[in-house]
């Protein structure tokens, strides 16, 4: 990680892309990634496509963004 002037961390920025969120192992690979990374090192938000309804309930992470 670089430091800032101030010497603190930067974050790192990581973004996951999935098409949608349906039930399976892609989705929860994703999901199980981004909730095992830690939250001072990487700044992390997950893209998604358009819901159909037969996606799984997932559990919103505060620090995450849906953009």
């Amino acid at each position: 990680m670089n430091p800032t002037a101030t010497g603190k961390m930067k974050r790192i920025k990581v973004i996951h892309i999935i098409t949608r969120l349906d039930r399976g192992g892609v989705t929860e690979d994703t999901l199980l990634t981004v909730k095992g990374l830690n939250r001072k090192r990487y700044g992390v938000k997950i893209i998604t496509g358009s819901f159909t309804g037969t996606e799984i309930e997932v559990t919103l992470i505060p620090e995450m963004k849906r953009v």
